[in-house]
């Protein structure tokens, strides 16, 4: 069977042993999982000697599929547990913490071993680049909750919506996905600029084009935009387009900005799940209703659609 190997590491402010107690106990594994956050509504049962060897979790629910996870060894570096998947297809898996203390702070290393059935081959690329994005989502929350005491991000799936059309200016990127942050923020600024030398009034909330998410070659092609439907004339590097009336999932997140790809899984999930087709075009949008100048990190949301076929 195809074997897949997916690795992840980040480094954290916090002793080795806070970390290790976050992971081991599965009552705080779940408060920082990946996969739980797209929904927080399904099932879970804990076993009683949590944070032993042997202790363990169930879930299951109609967006996570259904399975268990059990502690099989932790020692003073390393924590493993073993994984036996139940829903959407039975499979194992293996995976593993290490935890290398340095400079005050720890890195956390998260490995995962399995396989595809064999008829699943050609996923193999495919499958290791998305449990990989899984993982850097988790490490991202596992930082944020031992740093801070809390986690910026939760998800709301509102389901088929209309979205109406509209005109738009924008920028187009093509920038590393770790990269989209900065980037888009910088050209904000500058559509802003341009709003700002033409005297236009914005009535509608800026928004940005998503055209590919390339996970494997950790690429991605998006417009910046700002509603306009006038005739302005247009800096070097600006572009016109409209965007259609249709019909979108509509999921909606709330808090840090760092922590969209909850929003963005949760309603690739639910149109996976749903076996909702969705359109080629475009990826999706993501609608911006707050200024995030002068709102307050926990309370930004951004709502997230993906046209429909």
């Amino acid at each position: 069977m195809p074997a897949i190997h997916v690795s992840r590491s980040i480094m954290i402010d916090a002793p080795k042993e806070k970390i290790q107690d976050a992971i081991i106990y599965f009552t705080e594994f779940v408060k920082w999982s990946p996969w739980l956050i797209m929904e927080p509504d399904a099932k879970t049962a804990f076993s009683e000697n949590q944070g032993e060897i042997g202790s363990g979790y169930s879930w299951e629910g109609e967006l996570v599929g259904a399975g268990q996870m059990k502690l099989i060894h932790v020692d003073e570096n390393d924590i493993e547990m073993k994984i036996h998947f139940l829903k959407p297809f039975k499979s194992e898996a293996r995976t593993v913490f290490t935890l290398v203390e340095s400079e005050g702070q720890t890195e956390v290393i998260w490995h995962m071993h399995s396989s595809l059935p064999w008829f699943m081959f050609f996923m193999k690329k495919k499958m290791e680049s998305f449990i990989a994005m899984d993982y850097e989502r988790g490490l991202g929350m596992l930082k944020e909750y031992l740093e801070t005491g809390h986690i910026n991000s939760s998800v709301m799936i509102e389901g088929i919506v209309d979205i109406e059309g509209r005109k738009y200016v924008g920028i187009p990127r093509t920038c590393s996905i770790e990269d989209v942050g900065e980037v888009m923020k910088a050209d904000y600024k500058t559509l802003f600029d341009f709003i700002a030398d033409n005297e236009i009034v914005l009535e509608e909330m800026p928004f940005s084009i998503y055209k590919t998410f390339d996970i494997p070659n950790n690429q991605t092609q998006f417009i910046s935009c700002i509603p306009y439907d006038g005739d302005a004339l247009l800096p070097k590097g600006f572009v016109r387009g409209e965007i259609a009336s249709q019909k979108a999932i509509k999921t909606v997140h709330t808090g840090s900005y760092r922590h969209l790809g909850n929003g963005w899984t949760a309603a690739m999930t639910y149109a996976r799940v749903k076996k909702i087709r969705t359109t080629n075009t475009m990826l999706g949008i993501e609608v911006y209703p707050n200024d995030p100048d002068d709102t307050p990190e926990e309370k930004l949301t951004t709502e997230i659609y993906l046209p429909l076929k």
